[in-house]
């Protein structure tokens, strides 16, 4: 339950909230959480990928330059991906806050 005269996020469970003709519950902020462990999981599992193959390609001598491109390319990768990701998480977030404290605004000044 959040503060008075703002709308409570947990009014209705989730399927409950998919079925809201009206939108008055949203969706995406109780989904938004697992977006984001999923994308922490594929950003990592990609990055760890680039330094798999950068290091063979380090071994194998068959692309010398291009390992040496790779490895300290991995991690730079995972942190500007997952900053990107988390900034437009945030931004989708932010927009959805601004709508719920606009909401209980207008509910507050009786223009609902």
């Amino acid at each position: 339950m959040g503060p008075p005269g703002y709308p409570s996020a947990r009014g209705k469970g989730l399927l409950g909230a998919l079925f809201d003709i009206n939108f008055d519950e949203m969706v995406s902020t109780r989904l938004i959480k697992a977006f984001y462990v999923l994308a922490i999981l594929l950003i990592s599992l990609t990055s760890l990928f680039i330094l798999l193959v950068g290091l063979w390609a380090l071994q194998f001598g068959w692309g010398r330059y291009f390992g040496i491109f790779l490895v300290p390319a991995a991690p730079l990768l995972w942190l500007f991906e997952l900053v990107v990701v988390r900034m437009v998480l945030e931004f989708v977030i932010n927009q959805f806050k601004i709508t719920e404290h606009l909401k209980a605004m207008r509910e507050r000044e009786g223009l609902r």
